[in-house]
Parts: structure tokens; sequence; C-alpha cells
């Protein structure tokens, strides 16, 4: 579990830094990367393979990198700017969903479900 929550805090860390000079390609890609952890995180969530407490901490770790990403990337004005958008949105809501679920499984699932669709779109 250690091993998990410092690979989750280091993604999150590399991720973070300076995502306001990161090309649409650099930022799709940190998108995936986000998608992805969080999809697992909230798939260990759903099969109580993490406490809430681990799941709430790390997901926030995630999510700063995701609102970041987010924040970015609405002042795009090309198609695939604001599509990516539109994307980190997603990422961004579904990591707050995360944040929020608490011991609800279903509702862990569901966000697992999403993130994986997205890291597999990106």
């Amino acid at each position: 579990m250690f091993a998990r929550a410092l690979l989750l805090f280091a993604v999150a860390v590399v991720l973070s830094a300076g995502c306001g000079s990161q090309t649409l390609q650099q930022q799709s890609k940190s998108l995936k990367a986000l998608a992805a952890e969080g999809g697992l995180l909230a798939g260990d969530a759903a099969r109580g393979r993490s406490t809430t407490v681990f799941t709430r901490e790390h997901s926030g770790y995630l999510l700063k990198s995701a609102r970041s990403s987010a924040s970015t990337l609405t002042h795009q004005t090309s198609t695939a700017g604001r599509h990516l958008a539109r994307v980190a949105a997603r990422v961004r809501d579904d990591l707050e969903r995360l944040r929020q679920s608490g011991s609800n499984r279903d509702e862990q699932r569901r966000v697992q479900h999403d993130l994986e669709q997205i890291a597999q779109q990106l």
C-alpha cells in the first residue's frame, strides 16, 4: 500500500510541474496518465483494497493536477484544444467524485469505468 501511495504521489508531482507550458500533446499524455492512475485508484477502492482515507488523500493529489490542466486548457481556441479541455474537465470531475466517494463502491466503480475509458481514448 505504501508503494502505491508513493507512486501516486510521484505521478501527481510530475504532472503538476510545468502544466502551463505544455503542448497539447504533452497535456494529452498527462491527462491520460491522470485518468489511468485515477482508474487504478478507483478500482482498488471499489474492491476494498484501499482505505477511504488513502483514496481521498491520493485522489486529492491527482485532482490538483487535473484542476491545473483543466484551467490551463480552458483558454484553448483550436478544435483539438477545446476537445482536450472538455476531457480535462471530465477527468477533474471524476477525480472529485472519487475523492468524495467515501465508501460508496458503486460510485467508485462508475468513476473507475469512466476514467479507464478516458485513458483508452487519449
